[in-house]
């Protein structure tokens, strides 16, 4: 969000750090957290049931559990999916450049006579649970923030990365961490290779350094981490609780 990283003693620069840290404390005196302390959750039966295998039906049971495990599961919120993304890929020979792609997830309210709030999802993330537990964290907080009437500290245009933020600090940091940069080999009996995807809006480091500050203000072990990053994403988070 911020450009390099220019200290080598941290994971971030003070700007970045300043930022969140400035951040993370306008959102600890103005959103309400259903729990004290907030849990680390984790990909674990303990906070997920298992849901159903595909569909909608399996979108909207993921989404329900998000929804409560942030206290929301009173507030009224209706589930959407979008249109299927075009496949840039038309044979093993030819890819269309530039094809368009939906957002993972959006936020949105109806026409004022309907007093909808719409909350919508990518069909393609339906694979990957984690990136879809992760997206409607991010969405689920843009509802928190919409429903904050409290002057805001930053500019527009950090508008989403202090969404990121805040679901970061309702416990979703393991799912915004392994969902932020992808890398995975794919094959479908036509065509095979490499591709790539990126998720949200704070950088990698950015999300690790405000994950140890929320697992350090909510009493949680570095351990506690270890089992559910990503190896490389654990070292950098080492590093942060080293020099947090």
């Amino acid at each position: 969000m911020f450009g390099l990283f220019s200290r080598k003693k941290n994971v971030v620069d003070e700007e970045q750090a300043g930022w969140i840290v400035e951040q993370s404390a306008w959102l600890d005196k103005h959103i309400g957290f259903p729990n004290n302390p907030v849990p680390l959750i984790t990909p674990t039966e303990h906070f997920f049931s298992l849901p159903p295998a595909t569909g909608h039906e399996r979108a909207l049971h993921i989404f329900n559990e998000v929804k409560q495990l942030m206290g929301l599961q009173a507030w009224p919120c209706d589930l959407e999916a979008q249109d299927e993304d075009i496949d840039p890929r038309v044979n093993d020979m030819m890819i269309v450049q530039n094809a368009p792609q939906a957002p993972l997830g959006t936020f949105g309210v109806g026409a004022p006579e309907q007093q909808r709030i719409i909350i919508t999802y990518s069909p393609n993330s339906l694979e990957n649970p984690h990136s879809l537990i992760a997206t409607f964290a991010h969405e689920l907080s843009h509802y928190l923030l919409a429903c904050c009437d409290q002057p805001r500290l930053y500019d527009e245009d950090q508008e989403e990365p202090l969404t990121d933020l805040l679901a970061i600090k309702c416990g979703f940091g393991l799912f915004l961490a392994n969902s932020s940069f992808t890398f995975s080999q794919y094959s479908d009996g036509i065509a095979q290779g490499w591709r790539t995807s990126a998720q949200g809006y704070l950088t990698e480091r950015e999300i690790l350094f405000a994950l140890m500050l929320f697992m350090r203000q909510n009493g949680h072990e570095l351990d506690a981490a270890k089992p559910f990053l990503k190896a490389h994403l654990y070292g950098v988070l080492k590093k942060a609780w080293g020099s947090g």
